[in-house]
């Protein structure tokens, strides 16, 4: 927990420099926090939780949990947004944080919808008037687009951790790419392609699953 910056530092490796850094925190001052072993009911954060209040430990290393807590209630705090901030540093992840909370909501929110927008405008979607069709075709589009990592190319089967499928599967992969490359977005395809050609075995097989990084996931072998 960082006092100075009323946010939780969620971060990896345990050390100083680069790495993963996730920083989160509310629209409005927190009034408890806890820090602690995932699962070990005298400091993870859920059975802390469950009296009401918080113990405010600030700091666990290994297979943590973390929580926030705030007062809602009073005309001015009936809503809470919850901002995280990911960067490759402490600083880059805190400076991001400060700065979304400097923007309201709606002006998040706008952003946003202006963005996914203009991505799906190039969509070729289904020829058909029914409305439920074409919402569900640009919902797929859109869980698609949110599991690509535009550095790599790899698109995870689903954002999901339990189950894990939080991998780039290439048995899902290829109706991925039919999919994009129907709807239009063939570069994505291509890079994907690409990033499979990175990965491919001497033999020619692959793995059954890869994490963005070319790292094989899965334990069985083909």
């Amino acid at each position: 927990y960082d006092e100075t910056h009323d946010s939780l530092l969620h971060f990896k490796p345990m050390s100083e420099g680069e790495g993963i850094y996730i920083a989160i925190g509310g629209s409005f001052p927190s009034v408890g926090h806890q820090c602690g072993m995932d699962s070990v009911e005298t400091s993870d954060a859920y059975y802390d939780s469950l009296d009401g209040k918080l113990s405010n430990s600030s700091s666990a290393f290994g297979q943590t949990s973390a929580a926030l807590y705030w007062e809602l209630g009073n005309k001015s705090r009936e809503e809470i947004t919850v901002y995280f901030a990911v960067s490759n540093t402490s600083r880059g992840a805190l400076d991001l944080l400060k700065d979304s909370r400097s923007t309201p909501f709606t002006a998040h929110l706008q952003t946003t919808e202006n963005w996914w927008s203009e991505w799906l405008s190039k969509a070729k979607l289904p020829d058909t008037d029914d409305d439920e069709v074409l919402r569900l075709s640009k919902r797929s589009l859109i869980t698609i687009r949110t599991g690509y990592d535009k550095k790599t190319g790899a698109i995870v089967a689903s954002v999901t951790r339990q189950p894990p499928y939080n991998c780039d599967w290439p048995r899902d992969g290829a109706f991925i790419n039919y999919a994009l490359d129907v709807a239009g977005y063939h570069d994505m395809v291509s890079k994907h392609n690409k990033f499979y050609s990175t990965v491919q075995r001497t033999g020619g097989t692959w793995g059954m699953c890869y994490y963005a990084d070319g790292v094989e996931a899965g334990p069985i072998i083909f």
